[in-house]
């Protein structure tokens, strides 16, 4: 009798017999085969020896392959079988069952508020008013070792802020500066502050004695500053009008005389009126000008 193992893929052959994973056992008969030159008879018995398999359950990021003995796993191949041939511990072939997963792509936002005029740069992209959205792809940078996407958004909020670029007064006179915007600003500040009623309210009164420029820098909710200027220009022409004539009769026109002027003339020191004979009719000191009832 002969007692043998093979691996599931082997074939033996004894005589004309062939012996294998469908035919495990038979009778051999050997013709003229034994020491005195008579027929042996042989029965032959054979076990299959295990093929070792084991499960490979792996996952690959978006994009890649993986290569297994010489075999490519892919998004478009993500199961298969890799037979190798002879590399049991008993000479056998083995098999891996291969399973391939593949990852989902990180994908996150960024979504931010910058200043009219700044730029942001991020993993060497460069984003500004003209160019204020767009998708940037990180090679390796997930938890997985996997390409991320980041997908950009800068807002760029607008605040147009402006003011007439010119007011005139008289010496000594004053004017509200009025600037415009789109949405009130959390500070204003004005420089110089110089003759000014307040210089961090939004319309303060300027009464300078000299010709002044004004800038008004306001900042808004995200910390943004825009910037205006403005000229108060004084005039220092020195006007003063005396009328020729007055009617007191107390008929409301040109019941009253005095001395007008604008506001450079701070005080009449001394006012006296004569009639057409020379005579001093009415004489006052210390009056304001262009005030009727002290004339």
């Amino acid at each position: 009798s002969l007692d043998t193992a093979i691996c599931p893929s082997d074939v033996i052959q004894l005589g004309n017999r062939f012996f294998n994973a469908d035919t495990l056992s038979g009778t051999v008969v050997l013709i003229g085969e034994n020491q005195y030159g008579c027929d042996s008879i042989i029965d032959v018995s054979v076990q299959l020896l295990p093929e070792p398999s084991s499960i490979l359950d792996t996952t690959i990021c978006p994009g890649e392959s993986l290569i297994i003995h010489q075999q490519i796993f892919n998004e478009t191949r993500l199961n298969g079988t890799i037979i190798l041939n002879g590399q049991s511990q008993l000479g056998c072939d083995s098999s891996i069952q291969v399973h391939v997963g593949i990852l989902e792509e990180s994908y996150s936002t960024l979504d931010t508020v910058l200043c009219p005029g700044e730029e942001l740069h991020l993993h060497n992209e460069i984003f500004t008013e003209a160019n204020n959205h767009g998708t940037i792809r990180l090679s390796g940078q997930d938890i997985h070792g996997c390409d991320s996407v980041l997908e950009v958004m800068v807002n760029y909020p607008s605040n147009n802020l402006t003011i007439p670029p010119l007011y005139e007064i008289e010496y000594g006179d004053s004017v509200q500066l009025q600037p415009k915007w789109q949405w009130p600003f959390v500070s204003y500040t004005w420089n110089p502050p110089d003759d000014l009623s307040c210089d961090s309210c939004p319309f303060p009164w300027a009464s300078p004695l000299e010709t002044m420029n004004y800038t008004l820098i306001g900042i808004d909710q995200n910390g943004c500053s825009y910037i205006t200027q403005t000229k108060v220009a004084v005039n220092h022409e020195k006007i003063i009008y005396i009328p020729n004539v007055f009617s007191p009769n107390e008929d409301g026109v040109n019941d009253f005389f005095t001395v007008f002027a604008n506001p450079f003339l701070e005080i009449v020191e001394e006012l006296r009126i004569f009639n057409r004979w020379g005579d001093k009719v009415f004489h006052v000191y210390n009056i304001d000008a262009n005030d009727e009832l002290q004339g």
